[in-house]
């Protein structure tokens, strides 16, 4: 065959991901923002919740509840590998994003199995909580990508430890063939499809001077990983400050990898490198985490890292941010403002009209000024005899075997509002004593005006002679006229044994007067 077409063949083939078609990749930071899983560390009162011991599921199968979360729940602590003994709010480091004063700081001491340690190095696990937020996973169908801002120390800072330090990695899904083995002392017999887990991502490495031969200290960005699972040198970190870092994922499974130096947006000339890390192809993210790996001893601190401002895009796909359902379901708020119509239903109501009901019944004058004035009551003379105005009409006896009649007067029924009506004449009514059978006199009640309570001896009487009175008996109520004032309720009054009247009184000689009451004020 001839060498000058073998040589491009073997080229694709050695190295798939520098002649991948440039409109398959997908910027990171590319389309809408999940805004629900985003946290800018501003808040003051960030905090994080340990709960230690923390879990360390890939040491000794052991899962740690309740785990560390952080109190907005957008942060969760690793039940694979355990959280970072240091998680924190802090300052931004200089030359960060614009405005921005708060990020976040993560570093561990004991990242294995809680109180024991080993020789080697270890990690732990700081998960976004996004598919927590979510409910679900997001497909690359969407295209997904995550970015994130690093913060890199300064060398002499680093846990002086030769290897990586940081990782800023995603959890992928896809669908394998595993082989099915038919027993144990039988070769396998087909295969069966399985749900795989794999985190590609970055690690930051540290390349200590008298490792690497080199004059200074420095760091390589390395990329996790190629379709046989190593990683892949990327480029290299001289001096300290920010690097902004970012991961696609396309429809067709591929994994592609943005950085550069500085927190300006990335673009399509930050890309590095583009695959299916270890021959997977992805089918879906669930969310971003960050590794925190030091030598786990017991007494060694590992690097501070420093991130800000974590963001997931979609490209595409049918995701729908909550903030346009809210949007959508504004319109029936204008309708709110009902309540205040139904409080100025009670103006309408009119309270003080309810006095009214009983004016159409009323012949009383409408000005309370025409009312006539009730004149003082006077007192008596004597307890025997009533003072008279004109000619008195002496009393029937009153045999035993016949009840003594009780006249009913009419009350002077007074409204306590005034009523509008046209002023009618008050007719006379004129005073008739007949037998008629015993009723009580029940007077309505008046609802203003309160009047003095009068002597027990009743109103004088026009055009009837003083009414005789025996020694020691109750007196009969005579009928009032309809300027006198009204009376309160009197008791019963029983019939007397007898009662003898003659056409000149007798004064009595005994008992004493009875004593006349005080006015009240």
């Amino acid at each position: 065959m001839n060498l000058r077409l073998t040589l491009p063949i073997i080229f694709v083939f050695a190295f798939p991901h520098l002649v991948m078609p440039v409109q398959a990749q997908v910027v990171p930071g590319t389309g809408q923002q999940i805004i629900e899983v985003f946290d800018d560390f501003e808040d003051p009162a960030w905090a994080f919740n340990l709960n230690l011991p923390k879990s360390s599921a890939n040491i000794d199968k052991v899962e740690r509840h309740p785990s560390g979360f952080s109190n907005n729940r957008l942060y969760l602590e690793s039940l694979y590998r355990g959280t970072p003994d240091f998680v924190r709010r802090v300052e931004t480091p200089p030359d960060g994003l614009p405005g921005s004063t708060g990020a976040l700081a993560m570093q561990t001491m004991h990242s294995g199995v809680p109180g024991t340690t080993s020789p080697t190095f270890q990690q732990d696990d700081l998960i976004a909580g996004v598919q927590q937020k979510l409910g679900y996973m997001m497909p690359v169908s969407w295209t997904p990508s995550y970015v994130v801002r690093v913060y890199i120390p300064p060398f002499d800072k680093w846990e002086q430890r030769h290897g990586s330090h940081f990782g800023f990695r995603a959890d992928c899904n896809t669908t394998i063939d595993k082989p099915t083995k038919v027993s144990r002392f039988f070769k396998t017999k087909g295969t069966t499809k399985k749900l795989e887990q794999y985190w590609p991502g970055f690690f930051v490495q540290l390349n200590l001077k008298q490792k690497s031969g080199e004059k200074e200290d420095y760091a390589t960005l390395l990329i996790r990983s190629d379709q046989n699972g190593n990683d892949v040198p990327g480029p290299r970190i001289t001096r300290p400050g920010w690097w902004t870092l970012g991961l696609s994922f396309t429809p067709d499974g591929k994994v592609h990898y943005y950085a550069h130096e500085g927190v300006a947006n990335l673009t399509a000339k930050d890309h590095l490198y583009s695959n299916f890390p270890y021959g997977y192809r992805c089918e879906q993210t669930s969310t971003f985490f960050f590794n925190i790996v030091n030598q786990d001893d017991g007494r060694t601190w590992s690097t501070r890292w420093i991130v800000d401002d974590p963001k997931v895009y979609v490209a595409s796909g049918t995701y729908r941010p909550p903030v346009q359902q809210q949007m959508a379901q504004k319109p029936p708020v204008p309708v709110q403002p009902v309540p205040p119509v139904q409080a100025a239903a009670p103006v309408a109501a009119a309270a003080p009209v309810q006095p009214q009901t009983p004016v159409a019944k009323s012949n009383l004058p409408t000005n309370p000024s025409a009312i006539p004035l009730l004149p003082p009551p006077v007192a008596p003379k004597s307890p025997t005899t009533l003072p008279a105005t004109t000619t008195a009409t002496p009393v029937k006896p009153v045999t035993p075997a016949q009840p003594v009649p009780m006249i009913a007067a009419k009350p002077l029924d007074v409204p306590a509002v005034a009523p509008k009506v046209e002023p009618k004449p008050e007719p006379k009514v004129e005073p008739k004593v007949e037998p008629q059978p015993e009723t009580k006199v029940v007077p309505e009640p008046e609802p203003k005006f309160e009047l003095p309570i009068p002597t027990p001896l009743p109103s004088p009487i026009p055009e009837s002679k003083p009414e005789v009175i025996p020694e020691s008996k109750p007196e009969v109520p005579a009928i009032a006229p309809p300027d006198a004032p009204v009376i309160e309720e009197q008791p019963m009054i029983e019939p007397p044994p007898s009662l003898e009247a003659g056409p000149t009184p007798e004064k009595p000689t005994e008992p004493a007067p009875p004593p006349v009451p005080t006015m009240p004020e």
